[in-house]
């Protein structure tokens, strides 16, 4: 038999500043941004039965792409999200 380990977990709640909350809107915008993207390359690879990139193939184009052009990860990008109001 083998023993079981209790579960716990824990849950904060964040009451984030108006600056903060919008780092975080960017930062989940600039995550499905670079998750669509990569989805779309590897897609488009396996449509065309070519080689699937891997992970670091990916972070390879990408940090080319973030050097040739404003992308959500680039240093001089602005959010990807759309204003509020």
């Amino acid at each position: 038999m083998s023993e079981e380990v209790p579960k716990q977990g824990y849950q904060t709640m964040l009451i984030p500043t108006a600056e903060q909350e919008k780092a975080f809107w960017q930062g989940c915008g600039t995550s499905r941004w670079a998750f669509n993207w990569a989805f779309e390359i590897k897609d488009k690879a396996f449509k065309a039965r070519e080689k699937i990139p891997t992970a670091i193939d990916l972070h390879k184009r990408l940090n080319l792409l973030k050097k040739q052009k404003n992308t959500p990860g680039s240093t001089r990008s602005r959010s990807v999200l759309p204003r509020k109001g």
